[in-house]
Formats: structure tokens, sequence, C-alpha cells
């Protein structure tokens, strides 16, 4: 099955978005910007980790930014990183399945403090984002 340059262009457009969106969100995280971090995530999203449970919704998503453990991280000068991720896109919507860490700044030096398997189901905004 033959495919338009356009589509295959529009293909790796949507690629690099998601791409940019995953690695911006540590920088976001990282640097407290509620708004940035929210406006990665649907109204209803949702942002589940294992060991801490999940956070339902975009304005208590955000909000992990104002958490005291969270600032207490940062403070301590942690650092949210993601692999590149593996993207499956289907027209409007798309997986991206990447490792995700936390780095943590400790008396010896940096440690792994969390390791996961992330799994990033998106879909694409009415205005096109």
């Amino acid at each position: 099955m033959s495919t338009t340059v356009e589509t295959r262009l529009q293909a790796v457009e949507d690629r690099l978005a998601i791409y940019q969106l995953i690695c911006g969100y540590g920088y976001a995280v990282d640097g407290c910007n509620a708004d940035a971090v929210g406006s990665v995530y649907a109204e209803d999203g949702v942002y589940a980790v294992g060991d801490i449970g999940a956070f339902e919704g975009r304005e208590r998503i955000a909000a992990i930014t104002r958490d005291e453990g969270h600032l207490g991280l940062v403070k301590a000068g942690c650092g949210h990183l993601s692999s590149l991720p593996y993207v499956v896109v289907d027209g409007d919507r798309a997986t991206a399945t990447c490792h995700t860490m936390v780095v943590m700044n400790r008396e010896n030096g940096f440690v792994v403090g969390r390791l996961s398997a992330s799994r990033l189901q998106l879909s694409r905004k009415p205005d096109g984002g």
C-alpha cells in the first residue's frame, strides 16, 4: 500500500510533536511549571505511578508541581528523564512507550530513584495540537 508524501510528512510531524511533548515534560515538572505540566493532559487525564498512586484530572496533575515532596526533590537537584519513545500513530491517536526515571542528587552523587516503563496514550486536540 502506498501513501502520499503528505501522509508520510504528517506521521513524521506527529512523532516529532510526541517526542517534544515527552521530552519537555521533565523540564516542566522539574521547573515547577504547573501550566506546562497541565497542558500535557486532557481535562480528565490520569497520571498513574505504581508506588505513589494516581493523580486524576488536569488540575490535580499540575498541582504535583506545588507538592511539598516534589518541591523537596527539586530543591535537592532531581531530574525527570525519559528515553526516546516507541510511537505508534493511528490517525488522531497515538501510543508512546518509553522508560522514565527520576534521578536524585544524594550525598555520594546521583542515583536513579525511580525507573518506570511508561505508556502514554495521546490524542490530537481539536485545534490540531
